[in-house]
């Protein structure tokens, strides 16, 4: 008798969760899959072709002006990336380095890694670069900004290794650049 006082309360634990899963799924479903605006906005942008989401968990003092980049194959194009440390200059492994990656159609990047340890080019440590993208196969990519791994993460707390902190679409088009033909 007491293993089936025992069973009972296993399975009704059990079936619970199951009709809890259920009705968390469904009101999902009804509730926010047929409505697109519930979407954060850099979800839906960066929706690029057949690409996959990302996760952007984009830093306020990390700034990607540009959202996207459009141009001719063989040709290019850049955007600027800026950054502001918080921590100021001269604070002990205060540096931050963001590596820049592409996935999608094939993209040469120029440079590769952006940083700053708050010892800017202006009184406020404001640093900035200019990325340049090239591309020579038609289609879509996206160019991504993740934190390095190895930054000292104790001096930015809530920051981690590989975090996507940005992102910028770019759309190579078919026709070739003016400035690739001799």
């Amino acid at each position: 008798m007491k293993h089936v006082s025992i069973f009972f309360y296993i399975l009704l634990i059990f079936l619970q969760v199951q009709c809890g899963t259920y009705l968390l799924f469904d009101s999902y479903e009804k509730h926010y899959k047929s409505d697109e605006t519930n979407l954060s906005y850099l979800l839906a942008l960066l929706g690029s072709g057949d690409l996959p989401l990302l996760n952007v968990q984009s830093v306020s003092w990390i700034v990607f002006p540009a959202t996207s980049l459009t141009f001719s194959r063989g040709g290019g194009d850049s955007f600027s990336v800026g950054m502001a440390n918080p921590l100021g200059c001269g604070s002990l492994g205060s540096n931050l380095s963001v590596l820049l990656n592409s996935d999608g159609v094939p993209l040469s990047l120029g440079p590769t890694e952006f940083g700053g340890d708050g010892c800017g080019e202006d009184a406020e440590g404001f640093v900035s670069s200019t990325i340049n993208v090239t591309g020579t196969v038609p289609g879509k990519g996206r160019v991504i900004a993740k934190l390095a791994s190895y930054n000292m993460f104790s001096n930015f707390p809530g920051l981690y290794a590989g975090q996507i902190v940005g992102v910028v679409n770019v759309t190579v088009l078919p026709s070739v650049s003016s400035s690739s033909t001799p």
